[in-house]
């Protein structure tokens, strides 16, 4: 559904730091305490592809075990948590929104919007001759072989048919470090059949105004909001369950140059996708129905754990980021920021689809 933005007083953006430091072993009490981190570790025939979680980190198995990816990223997970129970919660969001009598009418059905993700994503899986569906075909058929020839060398479980093996792990590995395209699909299945503008159409036209002369004016680009700018997730969703002003569908863009309006605008920087459920919950790659304030102790103990390699050394130098300038220590308030709200919604036009 369309954000209907109310005028309010736009907050002063807060220095970047701004999360409560991480202590030693907060990451794993961190992740052990959100749903969609449940799969993490179920993934095993994909713990070889333990990715980044943001451009240019490391495996967050095994850190500097696999080269920084080429765009965003994000470690896979939630192929443990059923598709009922992401359905459900989607549902759940939805119906506590619609109780809080959010602006603009019901609540989009998020749960359907999933389930129409889950469809096409699967529908994917018939062919996969080119591109995005291909390699992952090939990676899946790859591991099932390793698990299959280990199980008959007498070690491990009996991994099954490969057909099953490839269906069961589809969804979770089509999206494997493709936070920015689960959002954009996600948001493209909720909006079918509204004539909105997809999520990639709006983030071009970011793009585009933002290189013209003196920076363009970003106030004209229909469907972007900056009334959360430099907050934290945990912050926008407080003000939304205060004020509600968004519908569920929006996607929120977080990084840690919060201020500037080109979405990757810097290199690295510690990029994530979130889609706004409603009721102050989001969903994301790693599952659905996650608080803010969960989504920032996700955000925060990453972007700290990857700070720290020399990947990310263009960044120590940088006082608003590095405790010890010059060195990759991560300052303990170090947190992705959001950067803007995007609902293609509001932006006009005709959705094309098929943005992936």
């Amino acid at each position: 559904m369309s954000a209907v933005h109310v005028q309010r007083d736009k907050p002063s953006a807060p220095p970047i730091a701004g999360a409560p430091e991480t202590k030693k072993g907060d990451l794993k009490s961190a992740l052990r305490g959100m749903d969609f981190a449940q799969g993490l570790a179920a993934l095993s025939p994909l713990a070889g592809l333990a990715g980044a979680l943001f451009s240019g980190g490391q495996s967050a198995e095994k850190p500097g075990s696999a080269p920084p990816p080429k765009e965003d990223a994000e470690v896979v997970g939630g192929s443990a948590r059923a598709d009922a129970n992401a359905k459900a919660s989607l549902d759940e969001a939805a119906d506590d929104a619609a109780k809080d009598k959010k602006p603009g009418g019901k609540p989009a059905d998020r749960g359907a919007a999933f389930a129409e993700l889950k469809r096409r994503t699967m529908d994917k899986m018939k062919n996969p001759t080119a591109g995005r569906a291909k390699k992952v075909s090939d990676t899946l058929s790859a591991s099932y072989d390793e698990l299959a020839k280990s199980f008959n060398a007498g070690k491990g479980k009996d991994p099954g048919s490969k057909d099953a093996y490839i269906a069961k792990k589809w969804f979770d590995a089509f999206y494997y470090l493709k936070c920015k395209d689960y959002a954009i699909d996600l948001i493209d299945a909720g909006n079918q059949g509204t004539g909105a503008p997809s999520l990639t159409a709006l983030i071009k036209t970011t793009e585009t105004e933002a290189k013209k002369k003196k920076g363009g004016d970003m106030k004209a680009v229909k469907g972007r909001s900056t009334t959360y700018t430099g907050m934290t997730v945990g912050e926008l969703a407080a003000a939304e369950k205060a004020n509600p002003t968004m519908q569920p569908g929006c996607a929120v863009h977080v990084k840690l140059h919060f201020e500037e309006p080109v979405p990757y605008q810097t290199s690295p920087d510690a990029h994530h996708w979130i889609v706004y459920d409603g009721n102050g919950l989001f969903t994301h790659s790693f599952g659905q129905g996650v608080s803010g304030d969960k989504m920032d102790g996700f955000l925060a103990a990453f972007a700290k754990k990857y700070f720290k390699t020399p990947a990310w050394s263009k960044l120590w130098k940088d006082k608003r980021f590095s405790a010890e300038p010059g060195k990759g220590v991560p300052r303990g308030d170090l947190m992705p920021r959001v950067s803007a709200v995007y609902d293609p919604k509001e932006a006009g036009g005709k959705n094309k689809g098929g943005d992936a």
